[in-house]
This record gives structure tokens, C-alpha cells and sequence, in this order.
């Protein structure tokens, strides 16, 4: 795996340009790997996490996980030992629950901005696991690599991407075609259809037949 060192040689070799410090620089390589670990089409297994949130008995969220980002793929109750409905978005959630002050059992949740809101209140706190990809970590050390990217592909997404990011500022007031730009933006481009690719489609929890069937039709 290519190393935070390496990264700072690599874009100092392209750019040319001494008024980017190795810290200017580096602020520009994690900045990559935030961005590609971000994009909706990339979930990087080796991102993926848990985490325990205790719900509150007064309000009708919590605090997502610090380290959270995005998908949230399972919610499994400690103390009911059962999964919850995830909803899509707040507004879901809303539209089953008009009374978000209701007490009772906790029958699904949603994700909006840092926080996690589920419906309905219950009586005493319970502890959620929360299943999600987590924001990558920063480099710091000279030896530090970029997480969660595959090996093979890291060096040339994060180049290209701290590339394009500086090469936009060198060219902003030339006239025409900002040629250096729109190369490593095309490259940076042409590497992610190639990591989206290479992870290939998530796998996904079976739908228990609890969830799938209605028993009431039993009834």
C-alpha cells in the first residue's frame, strides 16, 4: 500500500509548484480520500462498522456514532433482541408516526443529519447497534496509508483527485481550458468507475418472513 510519503512525492513531482507545502499538500490527499470514501457509489468494506447508541426516554433521537458517514444497512435492539425498520428518510418515518412525542415500542428509525430518530419513545433507555460505514482517518505520519482504499487503486485516486484540486487553483485566471485540470479530473474519473467496479454490488441482509409476509391475513 502506497504511503502518505509517496502521495506528497508523487503530486510534488506533477505539480511543480513549491508554494504547496507538504502540509498544503497533504490537507489535499485526505481531503481525496474523504471524498471518494463519501460518493454514494463507494461503500468500502473494509469502512464498514458498528456501534452502540442508547436511546433517551425524553426525546425521539440520539447522537449518531461520531465516526458515522453514511448507509446505515442494520439497527438490532440489545434489550428486544429484534431488528428495526430503517427508514429512508425522516420524512418516512413522519408519515407513520404523525405524534413524534408518543411513548411506546420502538418499531423503526431514520438517519437525518447527526442524528438518529426512531418512533416511538420507550419508557426506559435501550441500547441500539447500529450497523454503517465510518468516515475514513485522516494521514498523518509520513508511514501512514490511506484507509479503507484497495491497494491497488489508492495511489492513482488520491493522486489524481489532489491533482485536479490544486491544478483548479493554479489555473483559475488562465484564459481557455484549464488543460491540467480536466486531465486529472478525466483520470480521477476514469479510476473510480474502476474502484466502483472492483467493489462490485453490496451484499444485503435477508428479509426475515416476519417482515415479508402480513400473518394478520391468517387471522
Amino acid at each position: 500500500m502506497v504511503t502518505q510519503s509517496e502521495l506528497i512525492t508523487e503530486v510534488t513531482r506533477i505539480i511543480q509548484d513549491t508554494s504547496y507545502s507538504d502540509a498544503t499538500q497533504l490537507s489535499f490527499i485526505n481531503q481525496a480520500v474523504q471524498d471518494i470514501a463519501g460518493d454514494p457509489r463507494v461503500l468500502l468494506p473494509d469502512l464498514e462498522t458498528s456501534d452502540d447508541v442508547d436511546t433517551s426516554t425524553d426525546d425521539s433521537y440520539v447522537s449518531l456514532p461520531s465516526d458515522y458517514q453514511k448507509n446505515l444497512t442494520d439497527c438490532y435492539n440489545t434489550d428486544k433482541y429484534c431488528h428495526h425498520k430503517i427508514y429512508g428518510s425522516l420524512e418516512t418515518l413522519q408519515r407513520d408516526f404523525y405524534h413524534l412525542d408518543q411513548n411506546g415500542y420502538i418499531v423503526g428509525v431514520a438517519v437525518s443529519g447527526s442524528n438518529l430518530h426512531y418512533q416511538r419513545i420507550p419508557s426506559s433507555s435501550e441500547t441500539l447497534t447500529l450497523h454503517y460505514y465510518r468516515v475514513p482517518t485522516d494521514m498523518s505520519d509520513d508511514d501512514d496509508e490511506p484507509d479503507g482504499l484497495p491497494a491497488h487503486l489508492a495511489k492513482p485516486l488520491i493522486v489524481h483527485h489532489a491533482c485536479a484540486a490544486i491544478f483548479s487553483e493554479i489555473e483559475q485566471d488562465l484564459q481557455g481550458q484549464k488543460v491540467n485540470t480536466q486531465y486529472h479530473e478525466g483520470k480521477f474519473n476514469e479510476y473510480l468507475s474502476k474502484l466502483i467496479g472492483f467493489i462490485g454490488p453490496v451484499a444485503t441482509s435477508p428479509i426475515s418472513i416476519n417482515e415479508e409476509m402480513d400473518w394478520e391475513v391468517y387471522l
